[in-house]
């Protein structure tokens, strides 16, 4: 999380990646959280205030002012040095880093292997992103995700088409 008591503010925020790792990010200002869903600068800002991210955030409200305020300090640079998205998206990596007002700095990166080899808890996961949603049954959701029984696709194709 971004240091926020005492002094220690965030002057601003890189994001490098291979070039063409922001294609699918392709708005810069999200207004809503829906919009978010496609903002490099809004999903750092939010991941940074708030740690994990659920569905909730991501939804038609406007953006938060505090996430929209730090979004406003991220800067895309993609490094020319490192193999275009396209040709090697094994070679993708994301490197932020943050300036802080006081000179320091921290920096992250984290490559698609790491991103892969990551255990998801997709149980968790699941029950985490349909709490939102207080229409659904989310015990048999989560039953049909296990496919044992005839009917468990076509309820979970209702679901998705709506």
């Amino acid at each position: 999380n971004v240091p926020t008591g005492g002094k220690l503010r965030v002057e601003n925020i890189t994001v490098e990646f291979p070039p063409g790792g922001d294609v699918a990010p392709f708005i810069h200002k999200a207004t809503t959280g829906m919009e978010g869903r496609f903002s490099l600068e809004y999903v750092i800002a939010a991941g940074l205030l708030e740690g994990e991210l659920t569905l909730a955030r991501f939804d038609e409200s406007p953006v938060d002012d505090v996430i929209a305020a730090l979004a406003d300090k991220v800067k895309r640079l993609p490094d020319p040095s490192a193999p275009p998205d396209e040709l090697n998206p094994d070679a993708r990596f994301h490197r932020v880093t943050l300036y802080l007002t006081d000179g320091s700095s921290l920096t992250e990166c984290v490559t698609r292997q790491q991103t892969v080899a990551r255990k998801t808890d997709l149980n968790a996961k699941l029950r985490q992103n349909i709490q939102s949603l207080p229409h659904l049954d989310v015990a048999r959701i989560q039953a049909s995700c296990a496919l044992n029984e005839a009917g468990d696709i076509a309820y979970l194709n209702q679901l998705l088409l709506g």
